[in-house]
């Protein structure tokens, strides 16, 4: 009987001494599931600062240059794909006379629409409105000279949001200013600006 017994433990131990011992295996990591990212709004209003570099010309043969600097704001309603808006855009500054150093467009002042498409962070867009320009022409002027004028403008523009509410742009605009206050006189001008606004 005691050899029975001795001969059944000596084979049910055989496995642990033949394979030695076998640790348990390690549990399988949890699966990492990725955080979703909100795409950025370009919902809200807004409101910013720019440099603008001008050049024109006047059809009495005369030509403009200078640099203008400024504020803006607007609001734009996010849609989807397109993104819709209106701007308002003071500018100060000179676009100086190459004939008359002294004559100068000093200010101008848009209030404009905006179309755009949302590609996320980026917002390229087209833009045209109402324009007014100031004319800085020092002196006496003829009677019922007027140093302001009203016009229209278009052009292109891009945006980039840095961060949810820090932006930063570029813009290519053309201005047209038809039948100013000296008889047959109009002035186009073209600017390039760089600006950056805080999204409310």
């Amino acid at each position: 009987m005691r050899i029975a017994l001795t001969a059944l433990g000596l084979v049910l131990a055989a496995p642990a001494f033949a394979g030695g011992y076998v640790e348990p295996a390690a549990p399988a990591p949890a699966p990492v599931v990725p955080i979703p990212v909100a795409a950025p709004t370009w919902d809200g209003w807004y409101g910013g600062v720019q440099i603008e570099y001008g050049d024109g010309s006047v059809t009495t043969g005369d030509t403009l240059e200078g640099n203008l600097y400024g504020i803006f704001g607007g609001y734009r309603a996010d849609l989807g794909n397109i993104v819709i808006g209106g701007e308002w855009d003071y500018v100060h500054g000179g676009l100086e006379s190459a004939a008359n150093p002294a004559n100068s467009a000093d200010t101008i002042f848009r209030s404009g629409l905006e179309v755009g498409y949302d590609a996320g962070a980026l917002l390229p867009y087209a833009t045209v409105g109402a324009a007014y320009i100031h004319l800085d022409v020092p002196g006496p002027v003829p009677p019922g000279f007027d140093r302001t004028g009203f016009g229209y403008f278009y052009g292109l523009g891009v945006d980039y949001a840095v961060t949810d509410n820090v932006t930063i742009g570029a813009e290519l605009l053309q201005h047209e200013f038809e039948d100013l206050p000296i008889a047959g006189t109009d002035i186009d001008a073209l600017t390039f600006g760089l600006n950056a606004s805080f999204r409310f």
